[in-house]
């Protein structure tokens, strides 16, 4: 990209053209000049980068606070281990279909990489085709396995609550460091 430097003085001698200097050009940036500019385009895109990496940690912040309150408000846990209202059979489905889920999802993540070195996320659907409609059937499974089991209990909100649980959930990836 090439940069404007203010043209050489209009009133200089070397004009020939005879129209006061209208069609004199600009001068080159130096190499300097560059190379400040490539280090201040350079200092401006980390500093966007890394503000970027706190607005999406706050982000997760947020949501993993709010799930904590939302569990903590709703006595969730006790509910969903002791509460005569829910329906035992459709909470314990749904518990197993949320262990398959997760262990899926660790398989995926934490495994994948580390048994095969080549592995890139992106392969997943390559290298293992069945697995992400598994994953994605068993998690809609469970949603609405939870939902019919915890549907005594909080009524009309129940999917928000295991919508929210779930955002928290997955929000709360963003505080485990890579492996």
């Amino acid at each position: 990209m090439k940069r404007r430097v203010a043209p050489v003085d209009a009133d200089s001698s070397d004009d020939t053209s005879g129209n006061g200097g209208a069609d004199k050009r600009y001068e080159q940036p130096t190499d300097e000049q560059l190379a400040r500019a490539a280090r201040r385009r350079q200092r401006r895109k980390l500093r966007s980068d890394k503000a970027d990496w706190y607005a999406n940690k706050l982000h997760a912040l947020m949501w993993v606070v709010t799930s904590f309150v939302l569990i903590v408000v709703t006595d969730f846990l006790s509910v969903v281990i002791a509460s005569p209202a829910a329906q035992r059979t459709w909470v314990a489905v749904g518990g197993v279909l949320f262990a398959l889920v997760s262990l899926s999802v660790l398989y995926m993540a934490c495994l994948l990489p580390r048994i095969e070195p080549s592995f890139e996320t992106d392969d997943i659907a390559r290298t293992h085709p069945r697995l992400v409609p598994l994953t994605s059937v068993a998690s809609l499974a469970c949603f609405v396995c939870l939902c019919v089991g915890l549907w005594p209990v909080y009524k009309l909100f129940t999917p928000v609550v295991l919508l929210w649980l779930w955002f928290g959930l997955v929000m709360s990836l963003h505080f485990i460091p890579v492996l």
